[in-house]
């Protein structure tokens, strides 16, 4: 995949902090590769999915009891478009679901990251407390 700015000119900001959460997503979520966790996170990483801590070791306890390693993919499959304005980065994913009657529907989940100096610094997502 092709990562490019959004906008009407080519931002190389942009570019890299897309880089950043596409590959932080890959590897480190899908992948779940936690010990490359630093290299795309600051330790005061804040955390506003309700089921994960703040700080990455909170991070790292959520992700660690979901189990170990996964290949890492080299697409993120379901990724619909990548968003960058600033220091913000939306990665949005097709999901399917049923409703509570049992029918089968289509939505979007995403996720966003703020990156500061190279580094995914918050995030956010549509998850609800479990």
């Amino acid at each position: 995949m092709k990562i490019l700015a959004t906008g009407s000119a080519l931002d190389p900001k942009l570019a890299a902090n897309k880089k950043i959460a596409y590959d932080f997503f890959r590897i480190v979520l899908r992948g779940r590769r936690l010990n490359e966790a630093e290299k795309f996170m600051r330790d005061d990483y804040m955390q506003h999915n309700p089921n994960a801590d703040t700080g990455i070791k909170g991070f790292k306890a959520y992700f660690s009891a979901l189990g170990g390693e996964l290949p890492v993919p080299d697409t993120l499959p379901g990724l619909v478009a990548i968003q960058a304005e600033g220091d913000y980065v939306t990665l949005s994913f097709v999901r399917e679901g049923k409703s509570a009657k049992g029918e089968a529907y289509t939505t979007t989940w995403f996720d966003m990251f703020r990156i500061a100096n190279g580094k995914i610094v918050e995030h956010w997502d549509t998850a609800l407390k479990q």
